[in-house]
């Protein structure tokens, strides 16, 4: 779909205006002047690019253009917001690798944003080892402790009827309070008076 000269010259005057703006930090006003730029020519993956408010602006430039560079570098930064690490280092791998074959210097911007974004990945990965690792402690540190009341209500159980002896309980480090002394006392007498 080819536009007249006069459309797209129109178009170019405001995607620098939007420019200009991009680098005065007036984003909002940036992002309206870049989209009037798409409505006068829809067909230049340029012009989305530099609007990248969103995933579609990104995937819509990577459709008009598969090769821009900078389309796979929004697109990455739109996936890391979304926290979806591994599609935000694919498009990184693309952009560098683009980068390098149509021979772009984009400095250490796209090595950067990709140490970044493997690092935000090793970040999630760790978090949620650790949250898995915490709900494992809890729930061995809750099987332990039911594991010993048994043992202990076993233990005092025998106890009472005379099947243990004071001096096993000792030996495993089970403590009795003076009552419970003062019943397996008495339950020692009965058992020698039989």
């Amino acid at each position: 779909m080819a536009s007249s000269p006069e459309k797209s010259s129109t178009a170019q005057e405001l995607k620098e205006q939007g420019n200009q703006l991009f680098l005065c930090r007036k984003y909002q006003e940036a992002a309206t002047c870049y989209s009037k730029t798409i409505n006068r020519n829809p067909s230049v993956a340029v012009y989305y690019t530099n609007r990248t408010l969103s995933l579609a602006d990104c995937k819509h430039a990577l459709e008009l253009d598969p090769h821009s560079v900078k389309a796979h570098f929004f697109l990455c930064q739109c996936h890391l917001e979304l926290e979806n690490y591994n599609e935000a280092i694919g498009n990184l791998q693309r952009a560098y690798n683009l980068a390098k074959e149509q021979r772009l210097n984009f400095g250490d911007d796209i090595p950067s944003a990709l140490r970044v974004a493997k690092k935000k990945r090793w970040n999630s990965i760790e978090e949620k080892r650790i949250n898995q690792e915490n709900k494992l402690h809890a729930y061995l540190t809750k099987l332990i402790l039911a594991e010993k009341e048994r043992v202990e209500c076993t233990i005092y159980h025998k106890l009472l009827v005379g099947q243990v002896h004071k001096a096993f309980i000792t030996h495993i480090g089970f403590r009795l309070t003076l009552e419970e002394q003062a019943m397996y006392s008495y339950g020692e007498r009965c058992r020698c008076n039989l």
